[in-house]
C-alpha cells in the first residue's frame, strides 16, 4: 500500500501547474447499507460470513456499480484565494478515477500558506475546487515523524518521514513498508502537529491481495468513490480512513468493514448541510384516551413504563400522568370504604 507522492512545479509566470498523481491505492478520510446505514458489497462472497463481530450489516444486496468510470480519466482545477483576491491556479490531468490528491500535493504561491489544513479528495469527474490562503512571512514548522512497522510487536523496520510541514497528513501512499510485508489495516491519517513515532502493524506479505471499491451514493446518485488497492484478506476498513466527496458527510456511522475477499460496497451521503433528525412525533388524533375512573372497591389502574401513552409529546405524557392520578385516587377511596366497613 506504498505509493510514490505526484510532483509537480508552479510556474511564476503562468501560476499553473499541471502534473500527474499516480492512480490512488486506499485512503484517507461511511455508513451503510442503502437503507439501514451500513456498507453494502456488490459481491456476496466479499462478505465476512454469520459469526463475524463486524458484518457491515444486513445481506449483501445488487447494487448498480459504475465500471465505465474506471477507464475515464479526469482534470482538477485547484484555485487559491485570499478572501476574494485571486492567487493562482494548479491543474492535475489525466487523473484516473479514484486517485487522492492529498495536501503534499499542492504546490501553493510562495508567502502563503493554508488557512487550514487540507480535506484529501478523490477524483471521480472534473471539477475545479477553491482553496483559501493566508499571507505568511513564516512558513509552517517541520517536524520528522518516525514509522515503525510492527510484525506481532516485533520490529521489522522503521523510516524517518523527514521535515514534513505542521499540518501535513501523512497517509498509506506516504509509507514504504518493508520488502516482504504488507500493511495489517490501512492506516488512520495522521495530522503533523510534533515529532512523533508511529507505529503501523504489518503482516508477511500474503499469496492473495484484493481491491476494495467504495461508491459514495447519494440517492440513485453516485457522488464520488475511492479504491482500496493491495488489502490483506481480515484487513479492516474503518471509517476514519473513508475519503467522502467534497460537500458530502455520512448519512449514518460506517460500521468497520472485514475484508475478506474483492468486493464494491455502497456508502450513503447525504450533503453536509442536511439533516437526518427525524421529524417531531405529534399526537396522533387516534390516540387512545383515558378510561373513565375506577368505581370504589376496584383496584388502581396498572401502571406500565411502556404503555402507549408514554410518548415523547406533552399532550400524552399529561394524560399518562392524570390516568395515574386518578388510579391513585381510586385507590385511596375504596381502602378508606374498606376501613369503614370494618369498623
Amino acid at each position: 500500500m506504498s505509493g510514490e507522492q505526484a510532483g509537480g512545479t508552479f510556474p511564476a509566470e503562468s501560476g499553473t501547474a499541471d502534473e500527474t498523481v499516480p492512480e490512488a491505492g486506499t485512503t484517507a478520510d461511511a455508513d451503510a447499507d442503502a437503507d439501514a446505514g451500513s456498507a453494502v458489497a456488490t459481491e456476496p462472497d466479499a462478505l465476512p460470513g454469520p459469526d463475524s463481530a463486524n458484518a457491515p450489516g444486513p445481506a449483501p444486496a445488487e447494487v448498480p456499480a459504475e465500471p465505465s468510470v474506471r477507464e475515464d480519466r479526469f482534470v482538477l482545477d485547484i484555485v487559491y484565494m485570499q478572501d476574494d483576491v485571486f492567487l493562482g491556479t494548479q491543474q492535475f490531468s489525466d487523473l484516473p478515477a479514484g486517485s487522492l490528491i492529498g495536501q503534499q500535493h499542492l504546490e501553493l504561491p510562495e508567502g502563503f500558506r493554508l488557512a487550514q489544513p487540507f480535506t484529501d479528495y478523490t477524483v471521480f469527474r472534473n471539477e475545479m475546487i477553491t482553496i483559501e490562503l493566508v499571507e505568511t512571512d513564516t512558513p509552517h514548522p517541520a517536524f520528522d515523524i518516525t514509522v515503525r512497522y510492527l510484525l506481532d510487536g516485533r520490529e521489522v523496520g522503521r523510516e524517518v518521514l523527514a521535515q514534513l510541514p505542521e499540518l501535513f497528513v501523512i497517509h498509506d501512499e506516504d509509507l514504504t513498508v518493508p520488502a516482504g510485508y504488507v500493511q495489517a489495516h490501512p492506516m488512520l491519517p495522521h495530522v503533523v502537529t510534533a515529532a512523533v513515532t508511529i507505529d503501523i502493524e504489518v503482516i508477511a506479505e500474503p499469496a492473495e491481495l484484493v481491491e476494495i471499491v467504495v461508491w459514495f451514493r447519494h440517492g440513485d446518485t453516485v457522488e464520488g468513490m475511492q479504491v482500496y488497492q493491495q488489502l490483506p484478506l481480515g484487513a479492516v476498513i474503518r471509517e476514519g480512513t473513508l475519503v467522502l466527496p467534497r460537500g458530502f458527510r455520512l448519512r449514518e456511522p460506517f460500521l468497520d468493514y472485514p475484508v475478506t475477499g474483492a468486493a464494491e460496497l455502497t456508502v450513503p451521503v447525504i450533503p453536509a448541510e442536511e439533516t437526518t433528525e427525524p421529524p417531531a412525533v405529534l399526537p396522533s388524533e387516534a390516540a387512545p384516551t383515558a378510561p373513565d375512573p375506577p368505581g370504589p372497591g376496584a383496584s388502581p389502574a396498572p401502571w406500565h413504563a411502556d404503555a402507549p401513552v408514554l410518548a415523547e409529546t406533552g399532550a400524552p405524557r399529561t394524560a399518562a400522568w392524570l390516568l395515574g392520578a386518578l388510579g391513585l385516587l381510586a385507590g385511596g377511596a375504596a381502602l378508606r370504604s374498606r376501613r369503614a366497613t370494618a369498623r
